[in-house]
């Protein structure tokens, strides 16, 4: 560790600002990102920061691996200020070896 005497921070905006425009990303399309393309960091990361950005708009997001990148789409949750009364969601399927209604 080293202790510095003087260090010359960026402003708060500067250093914080966004590499990705989320409001494209999260517009409730289905997109491919390429990773070295359309994001330098690596999948598993670019997730988490897709959910995170997600979360904070209120919304939910639908993520895929795919060769060489990721497969996203977002969705407004239910309940929330921008869909009070639910509504569209993104299809789901039923998980392998189970039936819908909750039968055998």
């Amino acid at each position: 560790m080293k202790t510095l005497k003087t260090f010359e921070f960026k402003q708060a905006a500067e250093a914080f600002k966004a590499k990705h425009d989320w409001s494209k990303i999260l517009d409730c399309q289905i997109h491919q990102l390429d990773e070295g393309v359309d994001y330098q960091c690596k999948s598993a990361t670019f997730r988490t920061l897709a959910s995170a950005q997600a979360k904070k708009r209120g919304m939910g997001v639908r993520i895929n691996a795919v060769e060489g990148g990721l497969v996203l789409q977002a969705y407004v949750k239910e309940g929330t200020p921008e869909n009070p009364g639910g509504g569209e969601q993104p299809p789901t399927t039923p998980k392998k070896g189970r039936k819908r209604g909750g039968q055998s």
